[in-house]
């Protein structure tokens, strides 16, 4: 059964959670706790007639489909941020709660160094994002330099490479090795 006809059937069981609400072995509240981990990222509270069951039904009686099957393929998802991680790219800020596995490898391609924000990732994360070996060799040289070297190398770079802005001069050293990565002219 998938999320969105589990959602349909938890739906059908609200008329009775007058019933079931407290018995947390029951099936429904079992079904109610498994989406709630899912929609809400949480479970739901286990003390007696709590309003984070009222809080599910609301959210599932307005919930786009959209949504749906993005949780859905969440779910299946092999990469998974580490807790209270936030990526922001191309205008946008991801964490687990919209993160797929597809937006994790386009990350992954552009910013290698990223896969340290990975709490899971599959083995074959470097042949899933065409990483070389030579990348993470030089991205583990990279790490070993200090900031103002690498600040002489973002320098050179942008100055090297026709219409490559400069890198701000207040950049840390994780975003001048994510400059020099991605900029890096490749032969």
């Amino acid at each position: 059964m998938n999320l969105e006809q589990k959602i349909k059937l938890l739906l059908s069981f609200e008329g009775n959670k007058k019933t079931w609400r407290n018995i947390h072995n029951s099936n429904e509240w079992i079904l109610a706790n498994e989406i709630a981990s899912i929609v809400m990222m949480q479970g739901l509270n286990k003390s007696k007639n709590c309003g984070c069951l009222e809080d599910l039904f609301i959210m599932l009686k307005t919930i786009s489909k959209s949504k749906i099957e993005l949780k859905e393929k969440q779910m299946e998802n092999t990469f998974k941020l580490k807790e209270n991680i936030l990526i922001f790219l191309d205008g946008t800020h991801y964490s687990n709660a919209n993160i797929t596995d597809k937006k994790s490898i386009e990350i992954l391609k552009r910013f290698p160094s990223k896969i340290n924000d990975f709490e899971n990732y599959p083995s074959d994360w470097e042949t899933l994002t065409e990483v070389k070996e030579e990348l993470s060799g030089l991205n583990a040289e990279l790490n070993g330099m200090d900031k103002e070297a690498l600040r002489v190398l973002c320098d050179e770079l942008a100055l090297s490479t026709e219409g490559l802005r400069k890198l701000n001069h207040k950049a840390g050293k994780q975003k001048m090795i994510e400059y020099i990565l991605k900029n890096e002219v490749k032969d």
